[in-house]
């Protein structure tokens, strides 16, 4: 399980991750710490006087603005790069900043679960130039207001629920399909959620990033690729699999799409279970 940890400092981040790894064993690594060792101790080591990362991520706390603006720089050309990089070594990532970079790891399928730790009743919250990502950006808010013995027991409830379910990706295919398929993708969604299944629909992820056939003219050829970039729609989906699905659902005809003869390729390779329609 991929997660991602947000929230103003302070807040209680890695408290959730240290807690997550406590319980159900999820290595985390902080933003910050893995920023400190990639690029930002090589850029402010000098100027600050530091000897090691160690240093500069402790002292982070006095530099924030300059650290927000040398992450945003690091991503410029992909606003998930350090987030990959992180999630190379590591299933949960604390402490993004920018919430472009939210909005990429989420159009890339990196997380199965966004989270926010609020504790805005006992600390404050940070200022819009160095942290400009909102509570509405997460999957789900988890409340620190109280005492570390009653997160940890709010943690240990919410999370011992989610692990719980599976997740499953829907494969079939799309083109020659009036609008897609979607109807029939949305409809297996709800089915296999009922089952207790966590579903991913590529048809809802593509309504989620503004691909909407029902707005296509009356006339469109369903036989062709929606318009637009057709290679980020192809990472976001593998990558969902790759990084997110226990299993992959295979709809009646997916050996005549070639997307999903890769889709399903990828499952096996990875040693997703397999389920097929009847």
């Amino acid at each position: 399980m991929k997660v991602l940890i947000l929230g103003d400092a302070r807040h209680g981040k890695d408290t959730l991750a240290e807690l997550l790894e406590k319980y159900y064993g999820v290595k985390y690594k902080s933003s910050s710490q893995a920023a400190a060792d990639i690029f930002i101790y090589a850029k402010l080591g000098h100027e600050y006087g530091y000897t090691t990362p160690e240093e500069c991520f402790q002292d982070r706390v006095n530099h924030r603005v300059e650290w927000h603006d040398l992450i945003s720089d690091y991503n410029k050309d992909d606003r998930a790069r350090l987030a990959k990089g992180i999630l190379e070594h590591a299933d949960c990532y604390v402490g993004m900043r920018c919430h472009k970079e939210v909005d990429e790891c989420r159009k890339q399928g990196l997380f199965d679960l966004i989270v926010w730790v609020d504790a805005s009743e006992r600390l404050p919250k940070e200022g819009k130039d160095s942290f400009d990502i909102e509570m509405c950006n997460a999957d789900m808010i988890i409340e620190n207001n109280g005492t570390l013995l009653e997160f940890d027991a709010k943690v240990k409830r919410v999370f011992d629920l989610i692990l719980s379910r599976k997740v499953i990706y829907i494969a079939g295919g799309m083109r020659g399909h009036e609008y897609y398929d979607f109807p029939n993708f949305m409809a297996k969604q709800k089915d296999l959620e009922d089952e207790g299944w966590e579903v991913i629909n590529p048809a809802q992820l593509d309504l989620d990033n503004g691909l909407d056939p029902y707005t296509f003219p009356v006339d469109f050829d369903w036989s062709q690729p929606p318009p637009g970039e057709l290679l980020p729609i192809m990472e976001r989906d593998t990558m969902s699999i790759i990084h997110r699905c226990d299993a992959i659902y295979m709809r009646k005809g997916w050996v005549t799409s070639t997307g999903s003869r890769a889709e399903h390729a990828l499952a096996e390779w990875k040693g997703c279970e397999i389920i097929y329609e009847k």
